[in-house]
């Protein structure tokens, strides 16, 4: 990062501050703005703008022209001020305001002892700042108490990938330290999903969060994927096979769409000793072709295996071996907080570039 990214992320972050930011780095304070501005739901017109002078390709014009727009727009930096931006507020300058969105953030786990508690996934992003990951609380269905890990794909499963760099989508909590995630992937790809697979009405949905499904819609990894997500098959629990998929969403009508035809992705598995068969969707049992073993003292417990399923319903491994995960815990999970203040802290100052997915 330059002297004045570096400055910036150091600070709190005010409208001064970006203000400054934009007078001594315009295309570093210009990328950073765009991703609060997506992390806190802003945008028309002056989004929009922005966007679109980012997009010059020569950057003398680039530069300049996101020094003209900090100049003409002074009073846009006040939607990034953040314990000040409303809803009512940032129509009055340009914005309109939506919900929140989990922050995207890149670094390494590793595992941690806390207050007794072991093995817990810890963050820690390159500018040495580091985070204890939990999963977002869900509410409960009709007075049932339901663990958050029957039904979406949970931050604990982060144990799988200690020592490697992942890519979350979180939010922070009322505890400094701590981070809900609503999603994540291994290595650095620019765009994913992640959560458990549902066939509801003959869709094949993929839960991400209480309040967002995504649906599935390329009619070969549907025909493929369904048996994994039949909720009559398996033991009876909210959501069925745990999966992370690359590449993006697109919105219509509303709705959240995965269009993408992955050849390989990631799956929460088991594999018990002695069983030629391995364990997904909650109780359901297929053959596989592939290495996807893990070390003894992991056996009989959860595992993630990168590959696909085949046209015969069986899970390919294209990866050596397995990622074993530690015990499960099982946890109601934490709120979170969507404040745009508490999301501006959140944002990274500069992006990684995105790359790899398989964690090889």
């Amino acid at each position: 990062m330059s002297v004045s990214a570096t400055t910036f992320a150091a600070s709190a972050r005010t409208a001064a501050d970006l203000a400054r930011f934009f007078s001594e780095s315009p295309v570093e304070a210009a990328d950073y703005a765009l991703r609060f501005a997506r992390a806190a739901g802003l945008s028309g017109a002056t989004v929009a703008k922005l966007e679109e002078l980012t997009a010059f390709e020569d950057p003398t014009q680039r530069e300049a022209g996101l020094l003209q727009f900090a100049q003409e727009q002074q009073a846009a930096f006040s939607a990034f001020d953040l314990a000040q931006t409303q809803a009512a507020r940032a129509a009055t300058l340009g914005f309109s305001a939506g919900p929140a969105k989990p922050v995207q953030l890149t670094g390494k786990i590793s595992l941690a002892t806390v207050a007794g508690n072991t093995d817990l996934p810890r963050l820690t992003t390159p500018d040495g700042k580091t985070w204890q990951l939990k999963t977002p609380a869900i509410a409960q269905t009709g007075g049932q108490h339901l663990w958050v890990q029957h039904r979406y794909l949970e931050a604990n499963c982060l144990k799988a990938f200690d020592g490697m760099t992942v890519t979350v989508r979180a939010y922070a909590t009322t505890t400094p330290e701590v981070l809900a995630v609503q999603s994540f992937a291994p290595g650095t790809p620019p765009d994913f999903v992640s959560g458990r697979l549902a066939l509801v009405d003959g869709k094949l949905l993929l839960r991400v969060a209480p309040d967002s499904n995504v649906e599935i819609t390329d009619p070969a990894l549907v025909k493929r994927l369904s048996p994994f997500g039949n909720l009559d098959v398996g033991n009876p629990v909210g959501g069925r096979l745990g999966i992370i998929l690359p590449g993006p969403l697109t919105e219509r009508d509303g709705k959240l769409f995965y269009d993408g035809a992955p050849d390989d992705y990631w799956m929460l598995a088991k594999q018990t000793p002695g069983n030629p068969m391995l364990e997904l969707a909650h109780g359901q049992r297929h053959p596989f072709i592939g290495d996807v073993s893990a070390e003894a003292k992991f056996a009989d417990q959860r595992i993630f295996v990168f590959g696909h399923i085949d046209e015969a319903g069986k899970v390919v491994s294209s990866r050596k071996g397995a990622l074993p995960m530690p015990p499960a815990i099982f946890e109601d999970g934490v709120e979170h907080v969507s404040e745009a203040g508490e999301l501006a802290k959140l944002v990274p100052v500069q992006a990684l570039v995105g790359g790899d997915f398989s964690g090889a």
